[in-house]
Parts: structure tokens; C-alpha cells; sequence
């Protein structure tokens, strides 16, 4: 795609016929058309996002059925708001909720709320190891699924390991305002684990719904 430079969540837009995209390195989201070419329009990532870590920005993308309200986050933390995971404490980052009143419309900025992904499962792996949210699915009903992917030594080489969160909103402060999250007193999302296993030298990088199998 003409405009792209590290695209890593897709997400189809059904109502519009096109594709919208993260971008990790520019943190960006923008809309292409399904065929290929240049970006036709972009979302309105909030400045503080913009603001990430080379390499740990906007891995996720997801857009709920009817096409009215769309998610992103960062992989792991903004620095404005903390560390990197490691073995004893995982990583902060801000979910984005945009909404649009039709599909012909443009996405508004609707609000971020705190998340915070798992420590490290094993030791760090040089400078490689991460946990973080690899990418996010809202399903028909607005239920928020979590993707994180682990890398990490448990024996002898570097594996990873994958989860999958449903995310509860209630409680948790929206965090739009905040310049910085570090010491703030802000309330996190909370996290249920619907799926958990060590996947080797496999790396799960998306989520996508589908057809009920057997």
C-alpha cells in the first residue's frame, strides 16, 4: 500500500469497502482503498500515542460489527507513562475507542482507558524480550478481546507464549486527559483469561473472527 511503512493491524471495513490500518512506526491509522493505492483518509490518533517507542506503537486494530466504533492501542507503554515489561511487572498502555455516527462519517476520538499486559513468563532474551498486546478484537455484542504476545527464556531458548483477555470496562478510569500515567491514580481495565498457552517458535500477531468450527 502506497503510504505504508510497518502496517501491522488490518482491519475490513465492510460498510465502505476499504481496509484501515496501523501503522507502528508512524502511529497512524488511515483507511485504503481493498484493491491497493494511496491512504484515502486517516483516523484521529490523539497526540499523547504519537509520542510511543520505536517499535512498540500501534500493533492492533480492530472495527466492531456496523462499523461504528473502532479500537487500537500501543504494544506496551508510552514512555510518558512507563517501562517496558520485564520479569516482575508488566507494561501500561492506552486502549482508543473511536466512533463514528455512519459509516460515511469520520472517526472521532471517543476516549483511552489504562491496560496492563503480563510480566515476562521467563528471562529477558537480550534487548528482544516484550509482553505486550499484539492486537484487538471487538466482537458483535462490543465485548473488547486482548491478543498479548510474550517473548521470553523458559529453558534453553527464547519461546513465546499467548493470551487471550475479555477486558471489563467497569470501574476503570478513561484516561484521555492524562498527560502521564506514571504514579497517576488511575484505575486499569480489568482482565479475564479466556485462552493461554506456551507456542513455541509460533508467534500470534492477529485475531479475526470467523465461521463456528467444529
Amino acid at each position: 500500500l502506497k503510504g505504508g511503512r510497518d502496517l501491522e493491524g488490518v482491519a475490513f471495513d465492510a460498510a465502505r469497502g476499504t481496509a484501515w490500518t496501523s501503522d507502528e512506526e508512524g502511529a497512524l491509522i488511515r483507511e485504503f482503498p481493498a484493491a491497493g493505492g494511496a491512504a484515502l483518509r486517516a483516523a484521529p490518533v490523539p497526540a499523547p500515542q504519537k509520542a510511543c517507542r520505536y517499535n512498540f506503537s500501534l500493533e492492533s486494530l480492530t472495527l466492531r460489527e456496523g462499523g461504528r466504533e473502532m479500537w487500537s492501542c500501543n504494544e506496551e507503554a508510552l514512555p510518558a507513562d512507563g517501562g517496558l515489561a520485564n520479569a516482575a511487572t508488566g507494561s501500561i498502555v492506552r486502549l482508543m475507542k473511536f466512533v463514528r455516527t455512519d459509516p460515511a462519517a469520520d472517526w472521532i476520538f471517543a476516549g483511552s482507558w489504562a491496560y496492563v499486559t503480563d510480566p515476562f513468563g521467563g528471562g529477558a532474551y537480550r534487548d528482544y524480550s516484550r509482553s505486550g498486546v499484539s492486537d484487538l478484537l471487538c466482537l458483535p455484542d462490543g465485548t473488547l478481546l486482548a491478543l498479548e504476545r510474550e517473548l521470553s527464556v523458559k529453558s534453553l531458548f527464547p519461546t513465546f507464549r499467548c493470551r487471550i483477555y475479555r477486558i471489563g470496562f467497569a470501574g476503570a478510569t478513561e484516561v484521555s486527559g492524562f498527560k502521564s500515567l506514571k504514579g497517576a491514580a488511575v484505575t486499569p481495565v480489568s482482565k479475564t483469561l479466556l485462552f493461554g498457552r506456551h507456542t513455541g517458535f509460533s508467534m500470534y500477531e492477529g485475531a479475526c473472527l470467523g465461521p463456528v468450527l467444529g
